[in-house]
Formats: C-alpha cells, structure tokens, sequence
C-alpha cells in the first residue's frame, strides 16, 4: 500500500516516527493505514491542510489512485478554499455540497 501511495522507501517507511517524515508523506501514511483494513468507505476531512500547494497535490493524486484501485467510497471535504478536491470521477456517487443543499 505505501508503494501504491508513492512513499519514498516503502519497505521501510513504515518503521519511521512522524516526527522523521513530510506532512504529505505523514498524510499518505495514514491513508495506507485507512486502506489496510478495506473498509466500504473513507471520509477525507481537509486531508491536506496545512501542507504547501505542490505537496497538496501530489497526495491528492496519491489518494484518487489509491481509492480507485481499492474501490472504496471516499468524499473529500473542504471548508475552504474551493477548487482543491479533484474529479473522483463517474466510479463514485458522490454529491457536492456548497452553500447550502445537496
């Protein structure tokens, strides 16, 4: 899973503190964790604040592969500012909530 999220030694990245990895390879990390167990679904709560613009999209790619290859249901959720969220694409149901209903 940690090749599949595109981390830097992925045999070994996972014996490393958090204090010894990036935000975006920290974020990634966590996702393999999530993916490990296969669940039916994900919920992405602003899973890259914080981190600079380049970093927030490479793991934003990492995450849509990874969830398109496992095929779990994963809705990313932003409170601002619009625009980071990329196309899930038509394998997912999802709907998009902005200033008021769905």
């Amino acid at each position: 899973m940690f090749q599949k999220l595109r981390l830097p030694d992925p045999d070994n990245i996972g014996r490393r503190y958090p204090h010894q990895v990036s935000g975006g390879q920290l974020q990634r990390v966590m996702t393999a964790m999530a993916l490990c167990s296969e669940p039916n679904l994900i919920v992405f709560d602003e899973p890259t604040t914080a981190l600079d613009v380049t970093t927030q999209i490479d793991v934003l790619a990492a995450i849509k592969d990874a969830i398109r290859d496992t095929g779990v249901a994963a809705p990313l959720h932003y409170t601002s500012p619009r625009g980071r969220c990329p196309n899930l694409g038509p394998d997912h149901d999802a709907a998009s909530r902005q200033d008021g209903g769905v």
